[in-house]
């Protein structure tokens, strides 16, 4: 239970010290878990974004304490130490990736809005008619098929834009 010599009054500063150096780096744990969640939602995708300059800045406050603080470390604590800095730095590199991701993401999503180019058959050659009173009926038979739809389905529907080309051959065949 108890010793049977009392502590000097050193090894009490040390432990006090040591028992406050612990929980100083365990109170950072919450912040950085909370800084990788925030990561997770950064949908930014440069650094002027202010969502962006947030995160930075509470990074670069856990670092600063975390180097005013390893400074004088107990031995025993060093281990706990190098685990938090290199936690925070992760955060950092994750939070730099996230940001490219969401550069890619942007990236691809404008290249699949831009219209693809029209496959034409080159065995055969093709007259482009401008009568389109056929692609008119497509799409009205489409409005009113979306207007009378259910309630619930309209929500899950994603809605597909054709365009339809008459093409007619030498032949006098419509294609479309």
């Amino acid at each position: 239970m108890g010793s049977l010599q009392s502590k000097s009054p050193l090894e009490r500063r040390n432990t006090i010290a040591r028992r406050s150096q612990r929980r100083t780096l365990g109170n950072l744990k919450p912040k950085i878990a909370k800084i990788n969640k925030d990561i997770k939602k950064f949908k930014g995708i440069n650094e002027a974004d202010s969502q962006y300059s947030e995160i930075k800045r509470e990074i670069e406050i856990l670092k600063n304490e975390l180097a005013r603080r390893g400074r004088d470390l107990q031995p025993q604590i060093r281990g706990l130490y190098e685990t938090v800095y290199k936690s925070v730095n992760e955060a950092e590199l994750a939070l730099q990736a996230k940001m490219e991701e969401n550069k890619e993401k942007r990236d691809r999503k404008l290249q699949s809005d831009e219209p693809e180019s029209s496959v034409v058959s080159e065995g055969h050659d093709f007259d482009v008619t401008s009568d389109i009173s056929q692609a008119d009926t497509i799409v009205q038979i489409h409005g009113d098929n979306q207007q009378n739809g259910g309630q619930g389905l309209q929500e899950r529907r994603k809605s597909v834009q054709l365009k339809v080309v008459k093409v007619a051959s030498d032949d006098g065949r419509l294609f479309f």
